[in-house]
């Protein structure tokens, strides 16, 4: 944490020693971490807006979490920053879905340090690292509760599977280009998703 503390995607440490707790007229004296609000861990939204039917502002949050993770561990490179074991409930956040507005920025936060370090990741631990968030993601559409969310999963496959170890031999600057190109990509096609279930409702309640 000390390490990574100067960063927006670290919890913020409010104290960090030995307290006293007394009860039952009982004195303990325990050595504890006290740690601002981490939010809720993404595979927990998951959990719980997947379980609901499609919505596109919340697909929207989603989207814009799964670009901002990508390109948070490509930065990092820079910075000498690694992160090692990024899935989806080790990545919280305190926004909340339904209210994400398009274009906006979402703040993640990093659950457990042992999730970043310092130094150098090989370019195939790096590759591994994201490629593997990717099939976190693409498995939690394809497990969603509900059915009308399953159309994410082979989107994210099909723009996703594999990005990461197949642009292996471009630079990481390029390699970020690619990748925010590919979300508005994903992107577009979600939109359209949308675009084609409004025509559909709207023909069926011409037809009633």
């Amino acid at each position: 944490m000390e390490a990574t503390q100067h960063l927006s995607q670290t919890p913020v440490l409010m104290f960090a020693g030995c307290c006293h707790i007394v009860t039952d007229s009982i004195t303990l004296l325990k050595r504890c971490l006290l740690a601002s609000y981490e939010g809720v861990s993404l595979d927990r939204l998951m959990q719980v807006h997947f379980a609901l039917p499609y919505n596109h502002t919340t697909a929207c949050f989603f989207a814009t979490a799964y670009q901002e993770l990508a390109i948070m561990v490509i930065d990092g490179v820079a910075d000498r920053l690694c992160y090692v074991d990024l899935y989806t409930d080790n990545v919280a956040t305190n926004a909340e879905p339904t209210q994400h507005v398009l274009g906006e920025h979402i703040k993640v936060t990093i659950l457990g340090t042992e999730g970043v370090v310092q130094g150098v990741l090989s370019r195939r631990a790096f590759n591994s690292c994201l490629d593997s968030l990717f099939d976190d993601i693409e498995q939690q559409c394809a497990s969603a509760a509900h059915e009308s969310w399953h159309f994410f999963c082979p989107l994210i496959g099909k723009y996703f599977k594999s990005f990461f170890k197949n642009t292996t031999q471009l630079d990481l600057e390029t390699v970020r280009m690619i990748c925010l190109k590919t979300f508005r990509r994903l992107w577009r096609d979600v939109s359209r998703r949308k675009n084609l279930s409004c025509r559909r409702h709207s023909m069926t309640a011409e037809v009633i």
